[in-house]
């Protein structure tokens, strides 16, 4: 993670270069968006409500787990993307994010519930648009980074969204969107993302 750091700096340098701009690099803002199942809606609220006063930054790193997984992406772009992340916590009930298994196949299955009605939303939100925006800002030395869980060897994976969305490899949409899943999915009640 240290060598992309050092090469995010390069970029954002490279960046303002070409837009001008020169002297010392601007204030960097970080944003941590942790989990909380249905209080991720706090989160969403949160950053709503900062970019209604007026004062919310352009963040150079934003990272997420969990619900906040699913947040990271409308808060690294930025207030313009306010609607949607307004409308995702504010618009879905459970119905929109798992259906329920009966006991017997949640214990003999891979989970207590099925996480395709989540699968599908975020299928939805994350689309080539929103991919190629957060990609165009990875090209300016920000990063977007998940954290999800290796349930084999009990560690936690950090995902860099930025370079995923930025990659020309036709798997990378659905590698995005897997690895938001995986973060928002938990283990036990929802089917484990490989």
């Amino acid at each position: 993670m240290a060598a992309e750091a050092e090469s995010a700096l390069r970029k954002e340098q490279a960046w303002l270069v070409s837009q001008g701009q020169s002297g010392p690099l601007p204030p960097a803002y970080y944003l941590a968006i942790s989990g909380g199942g249905d209080d991720g809606a706090y989160g969403a609220g949160l950053l709503t409500g900062w970019t209604a006063a007026g004062t919310r930054p352009q963040f150079k790193v934003v990272t997420g787990v969990s619900t906040g997984a699913l947040a990271a992406p409308f808060a690294f772009l930025g207030s313009a993307y306010d609607p949607m992340l307004e409308k995702v916590y504010t618009t879905i009930s459970a119905k929109d994010v798992f259906r329920k298994r009966g006991m017997i196949e949640g214990v003999m299955g891979d989970g207590m519930a099925d996480s395709a009605p989540l699968r599908h939303m975020v299928a939805h939100y994350v689309d080539k648009k929103l991919l190629d925006a957060i990609a165009a800002e990875y090209a300016k030395g920000r990063l977007l980074l998940v954290g999800t869980a290796d349930l084999d060897s009990l560690e936690p994976v950090i995902w860099n969204m930025t370079a995923i969305a930025a990659s020309s490899d036709p798997r990378a949409p659905a590698l995005f969107r897997n690895v938001l899943v995986a973060s928002a999915s938990i283990p036990g009640l929802f089917p484990p993302v490989m």
